[in-house]
């Protein structure tokens, strides 16, 4: 193994699928998660390990477990990891809480990537949106 850890990382895990959430948020917002162990059983029954990220594109908010620490603030080109994949918030403002919403992967089983769009606290459908659309 070399020294830099990173670079040794895609060789000691192996990923399996993923779940793509594109959010649009504009005023005062907030997007809840769950903690993985809700998540895995929805998405990867067969996994052994959920990891959350978020990666910001454009503008700012802010994002932290849901439990007393204090969450930071992301702004354009930052990303945020929850590698034990720990319930979270991601908000316009600090303090903003929200029920996490994971109702639709229950009713129908993603196919890996799985793409969705969030726009005004509701999800979308794949077919309502393309990710293309210049958003």
């Amino acid at each position: 193994m070399s020294q830099d850890a990173l670079s040794d990382l895609p060789r000691c895990v192996r990923l399996r699928g993923a779940l793509f959430f594109h959010v649009d948020c504009a005023g005062r917002w907030v997007s809840e998660a769950p903690d993985a162990k809700v998540l895995t059983p929805l998405i990867m029954p067969e996994a052994q390990h959920l990891m959350d990220y978020h990666v910001m594109l454009k503008g700012a908010c802010w994002a932290g477990v849901t439990t007393a620490e204090p969450p930071i603030r992301l702004s354009e080109g930052d990303v945020v990891v929850f590698p034990r994949g720990d319930a979270h918030v991601m908000s316009s403002v600090p303090g903003l809480r929200a029920e996490p919403d994971v109702d639709f992967l229950a009713r129908r089983p993603p196919q890996l990537p799985f793409l969705l769009r969030q726009e005004g606290g509701r999800f979308l459908e794949a077919g309502d949106w393309s990710p293309n659309d210049g958003s």
